[in-house]
C-alpha cells in the first residue's frame, strides 16, 4: 500500500489497525519484508473513481461507519439495525471494491495481449517486443475501464440485496489475541480449502463470509437474518482468521504496531 499509493480498504476501517501514533505494521508478501506506515488518506484506486454510481455508494457507506464503530465499542451494534446494515454493507462494498476489479483487470490483461501477440505473430512472425507490450498494455487498459463501470454498478446492486437479507455475527478476540487485516478483507470460504473469488468462491454461493473490523472484532455474514449475535472467540480461531486473511491477500497484510514483538498477540504468530 505504501509503495503503490493506493488501497481500496476503508481508511476509517485502516485507521483502527493503527496505534495512537497513526503507525501501522504492514507486510508486503511479494518482497517478504515487514516495516511500518502512516495510516493516511490514502488515494482510493484510480478504477472505482470513474464510476460516479460505485463512488456514491462507498462513501454513504463509510460515512456513517464511525458511528457504528461507536455502537461497537459500547457492545450495542446489534441493537442497532440501521448500524448492523451500515457494518453489513461496509462488506459489500469492499467486495465489490476488490474482487471484480483483479479478476476483471487479470481476464482482460491475459485475453487482451494474448490477441494482441497473435495477430503481431500472423502479420510479422515474431512475437512481440518489450516496447509493443508495453505500446498494448494501454489498449487493454482502456478497455478495461470502459466495461468496468458496468459490472461494478451490477455487482454492487446484487451483493447490497444479499447482505440485506442476511445476518450478522461479530465475533470479539480474548485477551492477547488480535485481528489483521489483508489487503482484500472479505475472505469468502468454499468448499475443499477453496478460498476467494479467484478460485471460483463468490459471495453469492460461499459457505462463509467474513471481515475484520478492528484487532478486537471480526463479523461475518450469516444465511439466517435471524442469526444476529456477538461471540467470544479463543486464540484459536483467531489464528484461523488471520491465516485466512494472509493466505487471500494479494500482497500486502496489515496490524498493530504492537504486535510485531508481543508473544502474546496472534497477530506477531502468522507466518508471513
Amino acid at each position: 500500500m505504501a509503495e503503490t499509493n493506493t488501497h481500496i480498504i476503508s481508511i476509517v476501517l485502516l485507521k483502527k489497525f493503527g496505534d495512537k501514533h497513526k503507525q501501522i505494521v504492514v507486510s508486503d508478501k511479494d518482497k517478504g519484508i515487514t516495516y511500518l506506515e502512516r495510516v493516511k488518506d490514502i488515494a482510493f484506486a484510480e478504477h472505482t473513481k470513474l464510476i460516479e454510481e460505485a463512488e456514491r455508494k462507498w462513501h454513504q457507506t463509510e460515512t456513517h461507519v464511525i458511528s457504528a464503530y461507536k455502537k461497537l465499542r459500547e457492545g450495542k451494534l446489534l441493537e442497532s439495525p440501521f448500524h448492523t446494515d451500515v457494518i453489513k454493507n461496509l462488506i459489500a462494498v469492499h467486495y465489490v471494491r476488490c474482487f471484480p476489479f483483479y479478476a476483471i483487470k487479470h481476464r482482460f490483461e491475459e485475453e487482451m495481449f494474448h490477441k494482441i501477440n497473435l495477430n503481431v505473430i500472423k502479420k510479422l512472425g515474431r512475437p512481440l517486443t518489450i516496447e509493443e507490450k508495453e505500446w498494448g498494455a494501454g489498449e487493454w487498459l482502456q478497455k478495461v475501464e470502459e466495461t468496468t463501470p458496468k459490472i461494478f454498478i451490477s455487482t454492487f446492486e446484487k451483493v447490497f440485496d444479499l447482505v440485506s437479507r442476511t445476518g450478522l455475527e461479530v465475533g470479539v478476540a480474548p485477551d492477547g489475541a488480535e485481528f489483521l487485516i489483508g489487503d482484500t478483507p472479505v475472505v469468502t470460504i468454499g468448499e475443499k480449502g477453496k478460498m476467494g473469488i479467484m478460485q471460483g468462491v463468490t459471495i453469492d454461493i460461499a459457505s462463509g463470509v467474513g471481515m475484520p473490523l478492528s484487532p478486537q472484532h471480526m463479523v461475518a455474514l450469516k444465511k439466517d437474518a435471524k442469526e444476529t449475535r456477538y461471540t467470544t472467540l479463543n486464540v484459536r480461531q483467531v489464528n484461523a482468521a488471520n491465516e485466512k486473511q494472509v493466505r487471500q491477500a494479494l500482497r500486502f497484510y496489515c496490524y498493530k504496531p504492537a504486535g510485531i514483538n508481543d508473544k502474546t498477540n496472534v497477530s506477531s504468530n502468522v507466518e508471513r
